[in-house]
């Protein structure tokens, strides 16, 4: 059985699924302030990490869906940044982790068991979207 995330995407039950399902009801924390500009769309981001991240996606041809679902336990819900169709995985921006943080992804990881990756300022850097004082490293982008 495979249920649709978003309006592009199905993904296999067999990986235990959310229980939310396209648009989700679960209360939003934090603005959106950061705008991402895509070749088709554009949309607002939580933050600018999030934003390179996107654009990093783009240069290597990756798709991608930002916050397409929230999963829901007992006393918390949790909308991963995004989703990964081609690895099938779930991507984290993270600039640090704090003791609620840690138990909202170690609850997910136990109770969903969906394929998870926590990105930090370390890794971004390695991927050349941040520099050595976490700031994002400005790539010029040309209009056709």
């Amino acid at each position: 059985m495979s249920v649709t995330i978003g309006k592009r995407f199905r993904f296999d039950a067999a990986h235990r699924l959310p229980l939310h399902e396209g648009k989700c009801s679960c209360p939003r924390r934090g603005r959106r302030r950061f705008w991402y500009y895509g070749d088709e769309f554009r949309m607002k981001m939580r933050s600018t990490w999030e934003v390179a991240y996107g654009h990093y996606l783009d240069e290597q041809g990756i798709e991608w869906l930002y916050e397409p679902t929230c999963f829901v336990a007992s006393y918390f819900s949790y909308t991963p940044d995004f989703w990964i169709p081609a690895w099938k995985t779930f991507v984290e921006i993270k600039g640090h982790i704090d003791e609620k943080i840690t138990e909202k992804l170690r609850v997910f990881r136990h109770h969903y068991g969906a394929p998870f990756k926590l990105l930090m300022g370390e890794d971004l850097q390695k991927l050349g979207i941040l520099d050595s004082r976490l700031q994002v490293i400005r790539k010029e982008r040309r209009c056709a």
